[in-house]
């Protein structure tokens, strides 16, 4: 998967949150604490909390999660089904 699919990831999910973004550095695992929203075998979305917090979006390839998108706060209520229905459709996968 090359950069220029990340960025039409990006790109379709702005287009429902507004602030989405590049996939955002982690923290260390002792300065974020986190949880997965949603995990269907494909795309994995989780909710990082740390200052104001975030989502991060995941894609599986094998065994490997590649981090593609960012969603920062405040977006208000998300909804994970629809985030990983956006990031298939763009993959061809839906």
């Amino acid at each position: 998967m090359n950069d220029k699919i990340i960025v039409e990831i990006v790109m379709a999910l702005k287009k429902h949150y507004k602030t989405a973004t590049l996939p955002i550095a982690l923290p260390s695992e002792l300065e974020r604490s986190s949880y997965t929203l949603h995990d269907d075998g494909e795309v994995l979305i989780e909710r990082v909390r740390l200052h104001s917090g975030y989502y991060n979006v995941y894609i599986r390839q094998g065994v490997e999660l590649r981090h593609v998108a960012s969603i920062l706060y405040p977006v208000g209520w998300i909804n994970p089904v629809r985030i990983a229905r956006i990031v298939k459709q763009v993959l061809g996968l839906e």
